[in-house]
């Protein structure tokens, strides 16, 4: 695929992904949070947001996993599954950042290590940006 080609894929499958994540978050979000659905089922089943996040995730693996082994998606679309996934890291991403999101201890070694960890990310990420001259992502 050229880069001209990628690039106008990008642009449509974020765009598809936005809608979607719109659309489906009207029935799993209340009024006030965005992340509700993931506090509610961690409070009913005793876990915690990020693990039913991760349960959750993982559903949508298995139908790709299933997918890239051969088997025929019945219900959704690779593409439709695919979108699900780019917003379940979304998702994820929100409520590691939510401050009232409780993420057990035994997911890091402790306080200190996860800052320098973070610290050091931030310093590595690079953002693109969309050049509209050409149509590239430049950082």
């Amino acid at each position: 695929m050229d880069k001209k080609t990628f690039n106008e894929h990008v642009e449509m499958f974020i765009g598809k992904q936005r809608e979607m994540l719109r659309f489906k978050g009207k029935d799993y979000q209340n009024d006030t949070d965005a992340l509700s659905n993931f506090k509610e089922i961690a409070q009913a089943s005793g876990k915690t947001p990020i693990e039913v996040w991760h349960i959750l995730m993982h559903k949508h693996m298995t139908a790709i996993n299933n997918f890239v082994r051969g088997r025929e998606l019945k219900c959704e679309s690779i593409e439709s599954r695919l979108l699900d996934l780019a917003n379940f890291v979304l998702l994820g991403s929100a409520l590691i950042e939510d401050r009232t999101t409780k993420i057990p201890e035994r997911f890091f070694r402790g306080k200190k290590e996860m800052e320098e960890i973070e610290k050091d990310f931030r310093k590595q990420v690079t953002y693109q940006v969309l050049d509209e001259e050409d149509g590239n992502y430049d950082r």
